[in-house]
């Protein structure tokens, strides 16, 4: 026993790390280390396992670690490798989201706000923990349909309809569980969930009820973004336009980013944002369960079930759901995920008593269903594959720059926005035919010379466990598009100095975490001198498509006034995705 003390000690020497950089590659605290190596201090699962990836150190050497901590290893085939690319927990990412410039809201499956940055609560003008108490209360509908919501956001209907599009495919057009044969299960708990927040606000009932019989069932593989156009309390109209993008599939969290979409807008926040104390990070931080037994509690709480009814529903006594509760009796592994499939547990709260307990994490039904898993307790699973041209007219309707690659990191084509930046030639949408690998791309003359901060870009576009493969004597690992991609790079007139820089500017950087959010700044010179800032954003085009696309939102004033002399102000947002051209052909 004790014997993982010394383990993650060499490993950090074989690093050539101090503490204090060792710390840094894993998000963890210096003195903490300091307390593990030393015997001070036992890790928690999470915690130790995250420290052991930013050693660096391959599976096989993990494991035993974990096993002498006294935690289950991680697990092997799909179901490991998940595991692997998890981000792990909400406070190491606190300071992370507290960067992003724009308003950021962390969501879980229940659509519930976990946390939230200061831009959030600038443009909300109220704090989401001291007016919502509770997770149920912080639902991102309920909280569109409170008074204050309702008489900020000025296109109320456009966009609680689309949240009432996703209520009805969930419920009347959700396919049979592949195992079971259960059909859907209809329009009774859509129904159900309208008349509960028919009768805690009826002033938005009548509103609801019209969405409810207007409003067509969402199409999967659709993008989810909408246009906001919001009125602070001093008058003024912001518009925003708002984006749900994955932030850990692993425990279905999802990240609402609100981007602005305007010149005013932009200078609004940045006024605002001068003059106010960012502090979400202190209000949302203690929200969080310390103790496993806390989280089921509140888990039960938010369904508003009582012990008695929650045990029936699991096959528990009342008094064992206390004794659990209380932290008086521990749940077999068996017995938690038993709740989770039975009660459809959200993947935070579900990992988060998994790993409190000392087990190794589950991983939720979209990131299960992604590698191939079982998914049969969760049947609105099914498969969706967008063809090139229900790929190019939905990239249409968003009006910022953005580029689409497929799996493979060949760009398939952008919009309209992206043709006008013109940061390189876009090939067509196509079904079959592709552009040039990204690699290409931002190692391109064009792309570097640019670039103002091209070092930045590049090292967050091109990861550096990349490097090796840039080694010609190696081969075989990184996958053969990679491959392809380096021999043309280096085919290029000055392709062979643009992997030299690439490799130097790794070398220059520090130790970085690996699962941070890929989140990037980019400083383009136009040919006509101008600066153009933007705030990039890699994300999957959907859940469920193999494709994935670079946002280029403007990222101040200056750039969005300069599109605006280039082509004439935006407008307004797009109009609701219901009233776009219906999909025509089978997917």
């Amino acid at each position: 026993m004790d014997e993982w003390r010394e383990a993650i000690r060499r490993a950090r020497d074989a690093m050539g790390w101090s503490r204090k950089q060792a710390a840094d590659a894993a998000g963890i605290g210096e003195a903490t280390i300091e307390a593990w190596e030393t015997g001070g201090r036992h890790p928690k699962r999470e915690n130790l396992l995250r420290y052991c990836e930013g050693l660096e150190m391959p599976v096989a050497e993990r494991r035993p670690v974990l096993a002498d901590a006294g935690f289950e290893p991680e697990a092997n085939g799909p179901a490991g490798e998940l595991q692997r690319r998890r981000r792990i927990g909400l406070r190491p990412y606190a300071d992370e989201m507290e960067a992003y410039r724009w308003s950021f809201l962390l969501l879980d499956d229940y659509n519930d706000i976990l946390a939230w940055n200061s831009v959030a609560e600038a443009v909300a003008e109220l704090n989401f923990a001291e007016h919502f108490e509770t997770l149920g209360e912080r639902n991102v509908v309920w909280l569109a349909a409170t008074a204050h919501f309702r008489k900020h956001l000025l296109n109320w209907m456009d966009l609680i309809g689309r949240q009432v599009s996703f209520w009805k495919m969930a419920h009347l057009s959700r396919p049979p569980d592949s195992e079971t044969g259960e059909a859907g299960k209809g329009a009774a708990p859509l129904l159900q969930m309208m008349m509960a927040l028919g009768s805690r606000f009826p002033e938005a009932f009548g509103d609801l009820l019209t969405l409810y019989q207007t409003v067509p069932v969402w199409r999967e593989g659709n993008r989810n973004s909408h246009p906001v156009t919001w009125r602070v309390d001093d008058g003024t109209v912001l518009r925003f336009e708002t984006v749900f993008r994955a932030w850990s599939d692993f425990d279905s969290l999802y990240a609402f980013d609100w981007h602005p979409a305007n010149a005013e807008t932009w200078r609004w926040v940045e006024r605002t944002m001068r003059t106010r104390e960012a502090h979400s990070r202190e209000h949302w931080e203690p929200d969080l369960p310390v103790r496993w037994n806390e989280a089921l509690r509140a888990f039960r709480e938010r369904l508003d079930l009582s012990q008695a009814e929650f045990g029936a529903r699991v096959g528990l006594s009342a008094d064992a759901v206390y004794s659990l509760e209380k932290g008086r009796r521990r749940p077999r592994r068996d017995t938690v995920m038993t709740i989770v499939r039975t009660l459809q547990m959200d993947g935070p709260t579900t990992n988060f008593i998994l790993e409190d307990l000392g087990m190794s994490p589950e991983p939720a039904w979209i990131a299960r269903w992604m590698s191939g898993l079982d998914v049969a307790y969760h049947p609105n699973a099914a498969v969706y594959y967008l063809s090139a041209a229900e790929l190019e007219r939905d990239a249409e309707r968003l009006p910022w720059p953005l580029f689409v690659f497929d799996a493979d990191c060949r760009l398939i084509g952008g919009n309209t926005a992206a043709r006008r930046f013109d940061p390189f030639p876009l090939p067509p949408f196509h079904e079959t035919e592709r552009g040039p690998h990204l690699l290409e791309l931002v190692t391109s003359e064009g792309f570097r010379m640019h670039v103002e901060n091209w070092d930045e870009v590049v090292l967050t576009l091109v990861p550096a466990p990349l490097k090796p493969f840039l080694n010609p004597t190696v081969t075989g690992g990184a996958g053969r598009a990679f491959e392809q991609a380096v021999a043309a790079v280096r085919r290029t007139p000055n392709g062979t100095a643009a992997i030299r820089d690439l490799i130097a500017a790794w070398e220059k950087r520090g130790a970085r975490r690996a699962d941070a959010r890929v989140v990037f700044r980019l400083r383009w010179r136009h040919d006509d001198g101008t600066l153009l800032v933007f705030d990039g954003l890699v994300a999957g085009w959907n859940a469920l498509d193999p494709y994935w696309v670079i946002d280029l939102h403007p990222g101040d004033a200056a750039t969005f006034e300069w599109f605006e002399r280039q082509w004439g102000e935006a407008p307004p947002g797009a109009p609701p995705w219901w009233f776009a051209t219906p999909r025509t052909g089978e997917r």
